[in-house]
């Protein structure tokens, strides 16, 4: 899957500092309407040189919100490496929209 095809730059929004120290972030829009916000190295325990936390999005036309999907975990969920978060945002992007 060629996943930056579906990025898209919301990142002027973004006032959570994830951009401090040379941070990857990145927002995916999927066409089910389903999302994700994926920062790399959060400043969390446990996550000190790699992983990612990715964050579940849900969108309505312009406007998205946070959403737990079904089958995938938490709304925010974090990972060890990047092959993780790929296949997570594919079975994200492979998701029928729950209305």
């Amino acid at each position: 899957m060629d996943i930056e095809q579906f990025e898209i730059d919301l990142n002027a929004r973004c006032v959570c500092g994830c951009m401090d120290g040379g941070r990857f972030h990145k927002i995916y829009r999927f066409e089910n309407d389903y999302g994700a916000s994926v920062v790399s190295n959060p400043r969390i325990e446990g996550f000190v040189t790699e992983g990612y936390q990715l964050m579940f999005l849900a969108f309505d036309g312009d406007d998205y919100e946070v959403q737990e999907v079904p089958g995938l975990g938490p709304k925010i969920t974090n990972v060890a490496s990047w092959d993780d978060a790929l296949k997570l945002l594919l079975r994200l992007s492979e998701k029928d929209r729950q209305q």
